[in-house]
């Protein structure tokens, strides 16, 4: 029948739009996402262990994502320890591990 359709096999119901747009631990915490920055490929590739535990820990997923809506600077610990209630980040256990980490990658991330 040249009157069928031939852009192929009927639509089975599902519209995959890409990747879907969950955050936290689903896909794993040092996961490549497509909108990573220079700082994000080194802290995931530096500091997958400190990434995962911040996962499981409410204060460090307060830090973490008040640290990703504001630009970088010397700062964000300061800052984001106020807004999560953390007295002192870098004596906190997973926020400061994870500071102390990923300052090795100071040089993408500021």
């Amino acid at each position: 029948d040249p009157s069928a359709d031939s852009s192929g096999p009927a639509s089975s119901g599902s519209t995959d739009t890409g990747p879907s747009e969950t955050t936290g631990t689903a896909g794993g915490a040092c996961d490549p996402a497509a909108d990573d920055t220079a700082c994000d490929e080194c802290v995931k590739g530096m500091c997958c262990a400190q990434l995962s535990a911040c996962a499981d820990d409410p204060d460090c997923v307060c830090f973490q994502d008040c640290a990703a809506s504001m630009p970088p600077s010397l700062e964000v610990p300061t800052l984001c320890g106020e807004m999560c209630s953390i007295d002192t980040p870098f004596a906190h256990p997973t926020v400061g591990q994870l500071l102390s980490c990923s300052a090795g990658c100071t040089e993408d991330c500021l």
